[in-house]
């Protein structure tokens, strides 16, 4: 018999810094750190907007630009790889501050401390996790995860997603510095051949400007200088109509930005791909300490509980099952060709769980009885936890091995302190008002969702005559791109801001109404045959019509208005439906379509901000 978690074993698991806000936390210091790092270095600068031919050739200049693209890779390393990027970031700061004025390297040494300490306290907390789980499973020898070979092969693979990115990053890493190679030395070749004399500004558009030197015109390009028309500036050129002011020379080391970005981000992702095989492949050939646990089904993956009373430790995510081939590892062709009105209602609930947590992928679905979609305080026996980032297996209740194709992680943190209530936990299956009484896996909101659900009616509307505004007095600075970038950004802004407060269902006389992100589905009541509660869900059942063949709709978890408007109660949303349905005298069979509100303010707002582009410009 394999041991369980004990309490005490567990306060390393749960003093551990949030993942999110660890990456939160250090893009802010980041972001902060070089923006004053890069503005004192500007402000102490004799001549911030001269750049002359000795100092573009200097390799300390090259070496700032190699640094900034470091720590632009480090921020994003910070919210895919979160204890690699705080390092880096840490690290490329230090050294910035390295033959800088004083305040400019101050200001970098104390944003590299406070980088360090957040580093430190991940790493910290993940020593504390190894050292508490290195006790775990008492005498027992190592379990070995039971498994086909091929699909142990399959988990151990190089994910071609992470790869393929690694390998992109690096090879524009050295595109990159090719072409900054390029470019610095047909500058120096230039510079080598080039005369210097003194021109006339005859026209500038900011961008470039004309400059007309013993009855010639030069286009040169402005990089920091500001010149009008009339100046007389120091100009160089040579005879092949190439041309540079004396004292603003092409500064090809920008390239070493996106340089210094891929190569830090390529080689991390790839060698933290590398590592997670490693692991897997030492956790599926020689296993590792097991200890008995309990896991919840969550739209995040598997939460694990020491106890069915107590919060969850971690989550283990995107389980690949290793008793059937690579390509069936995800579900079981067993249920593949069954229709919906052939399935229970657990069975719906399941696939709909199972979708929303694996990404609703064709054919993407599981074996329902004993899955992990079906878990719910369910008794697990789990190898190889051991900290966060680690890959674990764990076996379920119908005895198939599964492995985590990412690693294991902190649970959300509305979950870490909330208990699995006692009526979440498993019932008989003849006992229907216990199966109906499992409660929503809801949490409750944060400080900003329950802002955008109580102003999520009102707001996004007030919001379209200051998008107007904004746009009007941004119009003479903004170019195409910008503006329909931007109405992209603004309508989904909008359109999360609405949906946040209505709910997902809503009941009129004649129909149920689904509420959807761009269209809305009013169901008249005479194809509503049932409506249920199981395991937390709310199932309703429709008949088929002649236009529409949907036979179910499945509202797995409480959306963030509630099921119906001020109702986050399942059983009450249930019966509000039944009672609506029981009077309604619609006779109709077809339903209808119509734009959702919240479409309707999204496309508003993006035409809004293009408006304004046009009508300032």
């Amino acid at each position: 018999m394999h041991p369980p978690l004990a309490e005490a074993d567990l306060t390393a698991w749960g003093r551990r810094p949030s993942r999110r806000a660890l990456s939160a936390t250090t893009t802010a210091v980041l972001v902060a750190t070089w923006t004053a790092y890069i503005t004192l270095s500007i402000v102490l600068s004799a001549d911030s907007d001269v750049l002359t031919a000795e100092e573009a050739a200097d390799p300390a200049y090259w070496a700032t630009g190699l640094l900034a693209g470091v720590a632009v890779g480090a921020l994003l390393l910070v919210w895919v790889c979160p204890r690699v990027g705080t390092w880096a970031g840490a690290v490329v700061t230090a050294v910035a501050a390295v033959g800088t004025p004083l305040p400019a390297a101050a200001t970098a040494l104390g944003g590299a401390a406070v980088l360090a300490l957040l580093a430190l306290s991940q790493s910290r907390a993940r020593v504390r996790q190894r050292e508490a789980s290195a006790t775990w499973g008492g005498s027992v020898g190592p379990v070995v995860p039971d498994g086909l070979p091929e699909a142990r092969a399959y988990a151990a693979r190089w994910r071609g997603g992470r790869t393929a990115a690694a390998v992109a990053c690096l090879v524009a890493a050295v595109v990159c510095g090719a072409w900054f190679a390029r470019d610095l030395t047909a500058a120096h070749a230039f510079r080598d051949g080039a005369l210097e004399a003194a021109g006339t500004v005859v026209e500038e558009d900011g961008l470039d400007a004309v400059v007309e030197v013993d009855g010639l015109r030069y286009d040169v390009p402005l990089e920091l200088a500001s010149v009008e028309v009339g100046d007389v500036v120091g100009v160089r050129y040579d005879g092949s109509g190439r041309a540079e002011l004396v004292d603003d020379v092409a500064d090809p080391s920008l390239l070493l930005l996106p340089a210094g970005a891929g190569a830090l981000t390529g080689t991390a992702l790839l060698a933290h791909e590398a590592a997670r095989r490693r692991r897997v492949r030492r956790l599926l050939l020689h296993g590792g300490p097991a200890t008995t646990a309990y896991a919840t089904w969550h739209e995040h993956g598997a939460l694990i509980l020491p106890s069915v009373h107590a919060a969850p430790i971690a989550v283990a995510r995107d389980l690949l099952l290793l008793s059937e081939p690579p390509e069936e590892a995800w579900h079981d062709d067993d249920h593949l060709d069954r229709d919906v009105n052939e399935l229970s209602d657990d069975e719906l609930v399941a696939r709909a769980r199972a979708e929303e947590g694996t990404g609703d992928q064709s054919g993407d679905e599981p074996s329902w009885e004993g899955s992990p979609p079906t878990w719910h305080g369910t008794r697990l026996l789990v190898v190889g936890l051991r900290a966060d980032g680690w890959p674990v297996a764990v076996r379920g209740p119908d005895d198939r091995w599964y492995v985590t194709d990412t690693e294991v992680s902190a649970p959300p943190r509305a979950r870490r302190h909330a208990p699995l209530p006692e009526s979440s936990l498993g019932t008989d299956d003849g006992d229907d008002l216990a199966a109906d009484a499992l409660p929503p896996q809801d949490a409750r909101p944060g400080r900003w969702a329950s802002l955008a659900r109580s102003t999520g009616v009102v707001g996004p509307w007030a919001a379209l005559p200051v998008v107007l505004a904004f746009a009007l007095w941004a119009a003479p600075e903004a170019s195409w791109f910008a503006a329909l970038a931007g109405s992209v950004g603004v309508g989904g802004a909008l359109q999360a801001w609405s949906s946040a407060a209505h709910p997902a269902l809503s009941t009129t006389a004649v129909a149920l109404v689904v509420r959807g992100p761009l269209r809305d589905t009013c169901v008249p009541w005479s194809r509503v045959t049932s409506v249920s509660v199981r395991q937390g869900a709310l199932v309703v059942r429709l008949a088929p019509s002649m236009l529409d063949a949907e036979e179910a709709l499945v509202i797995s978890e409480c959306p963030l208005g509630g099921y119906l408007r001020g109702v986050v109660d399942p059983l009450v949303a249930r019966d509000t439906l039944l009672a609506a349905r029981a009077v309604s005298t619609s006779t109709g069979t077809e339903s209808r379509r119509r734009p959702s509100r919240d479409a309707v303010v999204a496309v508003l707002g993006g035409l809004a901000l293009v408006a304004g582009v046009v009508l300032g410009a």
